[in-house]
């Protein structure tokens, strides 16, 4: 596919949900907080557009990574690295999903005490706390996977090297 190998399609995608979703979590932090301002709607705005957005572009990530670790399973030096990895990739979707369905059920079921409302939001705070948790944990992983066992990196023999002479 454009002369791209399969397994780097991977790091390619995976910056967009990455930022978004984290943002999305420091977003939702500042809408707790207590203002009476209006940029509490255009943060509550940017936060909903973060958060779909990164749940909607995770899914062709997570299956390019699995389409990556298929691929460079036999070159990892360090299998438990990549297991770890996919859980926490796997971990942090459970988190943000649930929140997503809370988040659902907050803005689309008609709560009638306020206070439920309140705790639903802290609750939908957590998870994003624990989803942006176990996404930097497994960012953490895949660079070690990377930069430390050269997963996924060409080796570049001397004969392909050029050299400046003087």
């Amino acid at each position: 596919m454009f002369g791209l190998r399969e397994e780097l399609l991977h790091p390619l995608t995976l910056h967009l949900p990455l930022v978004a979703l984290i943002l999305s979590t420091g977003l939702f932090a500042v809408h707790l907080l207590p203002m009476k301002s209006p940029l509490k709607g255009w943060i509550q705005t940017t936060f909903y557009f973060n958060f779909y957005l990164g749940l909607l572009t995770v899914w062709p990530t997570m299956f390019l990574g699995e389409l990556a670790a298929d691929k460079l399973r036999s070159t990892i030096p360090n299998i438990s690295v990549l297991t770890q990895h996919e859980v926490l990739a796997e971990r942090a979707l459970y988190f943000y999903i649930g929140a997503a369905v809370l988040l659902l059920i907050l803005d689309f079921y008609p709560l009638e005490k306020k206070i439920f409302k309140k705790l639903g939001s802290y609750l939908v705070f957590f998870l994003l706390l624990g989803g942006a948790y176990a996404l930097v944990e497994c960012s953490h992983l895949g660079a070690q996977l990377v930069y430390d066992y050269g997963v996924g990196v060409q080796k570049i023999f001397p004969s392909k090297v050029l050299t400046l002479s003087s």
